[in-house]
């Protein structure tokens, strides 16, 4: 089963991601995390295979999450997504060890 970890201090946002994947990817294992601590727990545990990363988190942001992720000696994800979300719409870019690339 495909893992995927959303990673958002918004519960309405988590709430959100979790729809729309569950709608486009019913046999997919969805976890969720409310900060990025949680998340690198979450994600040292059970190995995501994505990653959905919120940006602007207080106490840790994306990026700081992303590089204890990628640089970490239990394997990184193969893709992270970083994500904005502005007035109902999200904003993704992104991120693979070799390619960066964006997502509107």
């Amino acid at each position: 089963m495909y893992n995927i970890l959303a990673i958002d201090d918004n519960e309405t946002n988590l709430f959100l991601i979790k729809k729309i994947l569950y709608h486009y990817l019913s046999d997919c294992n969805i976890l969720t995390a409310l900060s990025g601590k949680e998340g690198i727990k979450i994600a040292k545990e059970k190995l995501p295979d994505t990653i959905l990363l919120d940006i602007c988190m207080p106490e840790m942001d994306g990026f700081e999450v992303c590089k204890i992720l990628l640089f970490s000696s239990f394997g990184s994800p193969k893709l992270i997504f970083y994500i904005k979300s502005i007035k109902n719409f999200f904003l993704f870019k992104i991120f693979s060890h070799n390619n960066f690339n964006i997502l509107f």
